[in-house]
């Protein structure tokens, strides 16, 4: 037989065989199905199925990004077009990125929710110590936790019999808070001092911004020495606080109460020097209304009398007077004189 007779027989038609399908092997376990994986920026589809009365919506509790789950599922079944009970529930250290799948009914076929959580760092919480008068006690307190967790202050252990009030417990957010926690340490109980008290210092004592015998101001005060008291108070242990002006306290003890300043001298009278300016007298018969209140003296530049004359009054002039240094004075029916500049 020739090439091309060869070559013509093998491509004659040849009858089609058929293979059968590979036989899919059957174990007798089944495979558990893997959890499904939270879609990455794509929505999910419309739910779709069957219509049932009742349906199940599973929840999955995911950090964003990752596959690892926050909590078990939620399985919530219902029936079709009924409220969904869900709230995405607080998960401490972390918050709350993004719900997918989310709806307010029960669908029409069994779907799934993805909450998408993010991780958080919470803001630090500042505890201050005070006392009553606003000083603090220690340097401020910072406590740190986790986003959402629960803190309480915690008092400082040697001043816990003296807190005001019980520390308030709070949670940690992602914006700083203050406590302040006060103590009271030295109640006073105040009183007023007399018009008119001083002290005398029977020996060099120490004063103090504040009742509280812990922080002496730096220069003593000397014995001897007489204060002006100003108000009293008296502390829990019977302690006596004299007020020595502003900022300035000290206690009772060594001391000795005066009813005045022995050192401040009894105000003097007032005494012009004597004048030795002559004047010329002239006789006059007139009225006059005085224009401002005005001092009456014995002569001019003589004696200040008490009582001026109000500012109103008519008098009764009977001398006009000139003194050498120019100045006019007149004389009243009453025999004093004033400055006749204040005469209209």
């Amino acid at each position: 037989m020739g090439l091309f007779a060869k070559l013509k027989a093998w491509w004659r038609a040849r009858p089609t065989t058929t293979t059968p399908p590979a036989a899919v092997p059957v174990t007798s376990r089944q495979q558990p199905t893997p959890a499904p994986e939270p879609p990455t920026g794509v929505p999910l589809p419309p739910a779709t199925g069957t219509p049932a009365t009742n349906v199940h919506v599973t929840v999955y509790f995911y950090v964003r990004d990752h596959t690892r789950d926050l909590r078990p599922p939620l399985q919530l079944s219902g029936h079709t077009g009924a409220p969904l009970p869900l709230v995405p529930p607080v998960i401490e250290g972390f918050a709350l990125a993004e719900v997918v799948g989310f709806t307010t009914t029960f669908p029409v076929a069994n779907q799934s929710i993805f909450c998408l959580y993010r991780p958080c760092v919470a803001a630090p919480v500042l505890v201050y110590h005070r006392d009553t008068h606003g000083r603090l006690l220690t340097p401020p307190v910072i406590l740190a936790g986790a986003l959402h967790a629960h803190f309480i202050p915690t008092p400082l252990a040697e001043l816990a019999d003296h807190l005001m009030t019980p520390p308030l417990a709070g949670r940690f957010t992602t914006v700083t808070q203050t406590r302040t926690l006060r103590y009271d340490l030295d109640p006073l109980v105040p009183s007023q001092a007399p018009e008119a008290a001083y002290v005398e210092l029977l020996a060099a004592k120490a004063a103090y911004a504040q009742p509280d015998l812990t922080a002496p101001l730096a220069t003593p005060l000397p014995a001897g020495s007489y204060w002006r008291v100003f108000a009293l108070a008296r502390d829990q242990d019977g302690t006596v606080w004299l007020n020595i002006g502003g900022s300035q306290w000290l206690t009772a003890a060594q001391t000795r109460p005066q009813a005045h300043d022995p050192f401040r001298l009894p105000p003097a009278p007032l005494r012009l020097p004597d004048a030795a300016f002559a004047y010329t007298m002239t006789p006059t018969t007139r009225q006059a209304t005085v224009t401002a209140t005005v001092s009456q003296w014995t002569a001019p530049y003589g004696t200040v009398e008490p009582g001026p004359v109000s500012a109103g009054t008519l008098v009764q002039l009977t001398h006009t007077a000139i003194a050498s240094n120019g100045s006019r004075w007149v004389r009243l029916a009453s025999g004093l004189y004033i400055q006749a500049e204040y005469l209209d």
